[in-house]
């Protein structure tokens, strides 16, 4: 007969070690396995990573509440990406949040049914994040509209319009910060703002000051400074210091390349404070907001109003100092939808 010895019972601290892995694990992986964003530019986004990129940021922020059993989720999932790929361009984040996985933190944002849209943007009066709830078409290009329209406007508009002139403008704040001019000539000087170019404003609050600039002549001595073209606006750093070369951009119109181009006049990055937390939603309020024109839903709503100085438009500035071009990669061919 031959005689074998009998293994010994597993460890204790091994079984508790692979049962902590396991939990752990467990949420990474019911994401991995019923996310409806894999491979799309949609991030998926946890109770941490939320506060962090959503309620701490700057930047306007959509948001999609939904859990993977959802048939209405799984409807708007391909014109949600869609839309994910759009916004990126104008550096509006797209994230989405799994309720299956991240229970308390729907909770917390008074999620009561499937699929909710939220965009979070900042307040430029009160400097707090404003939640509001997309309640339109269920589409990319109506998505994309009422995202766009969120974006909080940070340009300063120079013109006769607004009374305000170039002279003001640079002498605004300080003169060590840069100033970016978006130059538009008159066939596009009634355009409002563009989404990308108040994104930038806002990626670069206190690091360099934006404005755009237009006037109903074609002859206006700003058009013959920086060689405006008929047919498109003009992108132009003028660097801190007196009597600063402006710099002419001739790249792409795309996020990417005009924020590399950015950086290289803007001032210093610096760490601003964390925001105040949020209050949880109370049961009588979660769920519960002020409707507003549009047929969104807020929990507050605020109005901004620009000042402005009346007298003519002026490039003192520029004067005596000739304007230089950086060049990048051309245009492609999917570009047409960005503009300055």
């Amino acid at each position: 007969m031959i005689l074998t010895t009998p293994r010994a019972p597993a460890a204790p601290w091994r079984m508790v070690t692979a049962l902590l892995a396991l939990a752990v694990l467990a949420p990474a992986l019911v994401i991995a396995a019923d996310s409806l964003f894999t491979g799309a530019k949609v991030t998926e986004l946890t109770a941490a990573s939320f506060r962090t990129n959503v309620l701490d940021a700057e930047t306007t922020h959509v948001v999609k509440f939904y859990a993977p059993w959802c048939g209405h989720c799984k409807q708007l999932a391909p014109e949600y990406a869609k839309a994910a790929t759009k916004l990126r361009s104008s550096l509006v984040r797209v994230s989405a949040v799994n309720c299956d996985v991240e229970k308390a933190l729907c909770a917390e944002q008074g999620i009561q049914g499937f699929p909710v849209v939220k965009v979070f943007y900042t307040s430029p009066k009160s400097g707090k994040r404003i939640p509001v709830e997309y309640q339109g078409e269920r589409t990319a290009a109506a998505l994309i509209k009422f995202t766009t329209s969120k974006i909080p406007n940070r340009v300063v508009s120079i013109g006769r319009k607004t009374g305000y002139t170039l002279d003001a403008f640079y002498s605004t704040k300080n003169s060590t910060l840069p100033k970016v001019l978006v130059v538009k000539p008159p066939s596009k000087g009634r355009k409002a703002t563009t989404p990308l170019v108040k994104s930038l404003a806002i990626k670069y609050r206190d690091r360099l000051l934006i404005g755009d600039v237009s006037s109903e002549s074609a002859t206006d001595a700003v058009y013959a400074d920086f060689a405006v073209p008929n047919d498109k606006a003009v992108l132009v750093v003028v660097p801190a210091g007196e009597g600063a070369a402006p710099v002419v951009y001739d790249g792409e119109v795309k996020a990417k390349p005009l924020a590399a181009f950015l950086d290289r006049y803007a001032l210093p990055e610096t760490k601003r404070g964390k925001r105040k937390p949020s209050k949880k939603p109370s049961k009588k309020t979660a769920g519960k907001a002020e409707k507003t024109d549009d047929g969104a839903s807020s929990t507050s709503k605020t109005k901004s109003k620009t000042k402005t100085k009346a007298s003519k438009t002026k490039t003192k500035k520029t004067k005596g100092a000739k304007s230089t071009t950086t060049t990048a990669p051309a245009s492609s061919p999917d570009a047409a939808h960005d503009e300055l």
